[in-house]
């Protein structure tokens, strides 16, 4: 068991047992004492995660600690900031300490169940509203739909917009309708239980859609240990795991949109920064048309789009 002692020359250190201290503890001090702990143990964002953690437990924004810095932090807070830093020195990610990560200015529940939001699917969100034409009845498919970030945004952003949201996961799906009530988008989202386009058979009511969007596992299996112990060690490994080669998924993706896309429409996929080449070809091989790849912020491919052919 980790013991965090608070000393009084705020250097951070474990001992055998907690100390009785009599110095006041103020924001400030303790988001120092903690950022600075965070970086003796090789925290990726020591202040930013200490800033959330203390900000939670004194139920205020990151904004109000800087507009109390000498506010006192009494001994019950202490102990609650102490338990959730003792998780993150475990490495449990701050989004499933908290409960919620922020995902295109909305905030979203997550849990173990499903992947943490990132910021580089808004790239995937930008894509598809840039493609999103503003008619009646707009009509998406979210395949793998995990913590129910894309579709949801999705439908939060255009104003006619339905979205079928499926994944393998129960879990998952219950996080997601969480979300989707939570952020009133309840009756515009359909969850459905099963892998990619199966659960999809099964509602005789559906057609075809105007667009497919998807964030698929990507990771190749061999790396996964390889990744840093937020994602291997907390992250669900069936979100993570693309197989051998990390495109197992996008075959399949692409063949069966095809047969659910109508004429014209579009498949968007979130990709692995050095998978572009291989999902342009899956693409092609299904016979989709104006193929268009995607930078992110950072300059790196992570979206690859093409069109179901229009035929008169």
């Amino acid at each position: 068991m980790i013991i965090i002692a608070w000393s009084r020359s705020n250097k951070p250190h474990v001992r055998n047992r907690d100390l009785t201290m009599n110095e006041t503890w103020t924001v400030r001090k303790l988001i120092a004492w903690t950022a600075q702990w965070f970086a003796d143990h090789s925290i990726a964002s020591p202040r930013l995660d200490a800033e959330l953690l203390l900000a939670s437990i004194l139920n205020c924004s990151r904004l109000d600690l800087y507009l109390m810095p000498d506010k006192p932090v009494d001994d019950h807070e202490r102990s609650l900031f102490k338990s959730l830093i003792r998780r993150r020195i475990q490495r449990e990610p701050v989004a499933y300490i908290l409960g919620n990560k922020e995902f295109w200015s909305r905030e979203f529940i997550v849990s173990p169940a499903v992947l943490i939001p990132r910021p580089e699917t808004e790239t995937l969100i930008e894509t598809a509203l840039t493609l999103t034409p503003e008619c009646e009845d707009f009509r998406i498919a979210d395949l793998g739909t995990g913590s129910g970030c894309i579709a949801i945004t999705l439908a939060l952003e255009t104003a006619t917009t339905h979205v079928i949201a499926t994944d393998l996961s129960m879990e998952a799906l219950a996080i997601a309708r969480q979300n989707a009530e939570r952020l009133g988008a309840g009756e515009r989202i359909v969850f459905l239980h099963g892998s990619w386009f199966e659960p999809l058979n099964a509602v005789a009511a559906l057609q075809s859609f105007d667009c497919i969007v998807s964030n698929p596992p990507y990771i190749r299996t061999g790396m996964i240990e390889s990744l840093q112990p937020e994602i291997r060690m907390y992250e669900p490994f069936n979100a993570l795991d693309g197989g051998l080669s990390g495109i197992d998924a996008y075959e399949v993706l692409a063949a069966g949109a095809m047969r659910w896309l109508k004429p014209g429409g579009r498949i968007i996929l979130e990709i692995g920064d050095d998978q572009a080449n291989a999902v342009e070809t899956f693409l092609l091989n299904a016979s989709f048309e104006a193929i268009d790849k995607i930078r992110d912020t950072s300059g790196k491919y992570r979206v690859v789009t093409g069109r179901k052919v229009c035929r008169n």
